[in-house]
């Protein structure tokens, strides 16, 4: 279980650490994206990443589409659902959903999800503007409220920060998907034997298995619950939303950054 939440730089700096590197070696763009496929690989977000509507810049929920495109947020994860409408003075209606068929790597994979794509720049633009992700539809104005999941962030000096569950096991798996990463990057160039990724990899696998088996353990809350069905007789109904998370995230949402990257 979840016993709370802070942010990736313990991970990184841990890297730094056991690897003997120097501040300078700290790829922040590099480790952020790694850690966000560790955190994906993982899995169990529902137990700690709830589902959001996109927000603009004034934090409403009603986005503009501009060119068939509606701009996310670095981090998502999912489209859950997307409401559409011509103009305002109309009902939103459920948009059409569309089948991925991207080739590109950091694509959103799941084949249920709308048409999402990856569309970052280069390493000359912005901070958020490299893993920018957007939403296409087949229409190419109008209106839309889109409910998305994304890993959780925080702005840090105006750049976004990602959390991690306060879990040993957790932040291990993180921190050996970066190493296994580092060591891939070393035998590309040729500068590394395989060995020491193949070492690496197996300590994320195993981690990975961990980290996900204690995310999924309920707390004493679910427990408690399941207690109380079973002695009524009722069906487990299964685990909430972690509470841990629900108490954080209710006391220090304004900090985090669950809005869109505008298309103005």
């Amino acid at each position: 279980m979840i016993t709370g939440i802070e942010s990736i730089k313990s991970v990184f700096e841990k890297v730094i650490v056991d690897l003997d590197l120097q501040m300078k070696d700290l790829d922040t763009v590099a480790f952020t994206q790694w850690a966000s496929e560790a955190i994906e690989h993982i899995g169990g977000l529902h137990r700690w990443c709830p589902y959001n509507m996109l927000k603009d810049r004034d934090n409403n929920d009603i986005i503009e589409v501009v060119a068939n495109k509606v701009r996310l947020p670095q981090f998502v994860v999912k489209v859950d659902e997307v409401l559409y409408t011509d103009v305002l003075t109309e009902d939103f209606k459920l948009a059409e959903r569309t089948r991925n068929n991207f080739s590109d790597a950091k694509s959103i994979k799941d084949p249920t999800v709308y048409d999402v794509r990856y569309i970052g720049g280069s390493n000359d633009v912005d901070f958020r503007e490299q893993f920018a992700v957007a939403l296409f539809l087949n229409k190419k104005n109008g209106y839309v409220k889109v409910k998305i999941q994304m890993l959780p962030v925080m702005e840090v000096n105006g750049e976004p920060e990602l959390l991690v569950p306060t879990l040993a096991s957790y932040k291990d798996a993180v921190y050996w998907y970066i190493v296994y990463k580092l060591a891939w990057r070393d035998v590309w160039r040729g500068k590394n034997k395989s060995s020491q990724q193949q070492y690496a990899a197996g300590m994320w696998n195993n981690q990975k298995q961990l980290a996900y088996g204690e995310l999924m353990m309920p707390e004493f809350d679910e427990v408690q619950a399941l207690a109380n069905e079973l002695s009524l007789g009722i069906s487990y109904t299964g685990i909430s939303k972690n509470k841990v998370w629900r108490d954080f995230y209710g006391k220090f949402a304004d900090n985090f950054v669950l809005k869109g990257y505008y298309n103005g």
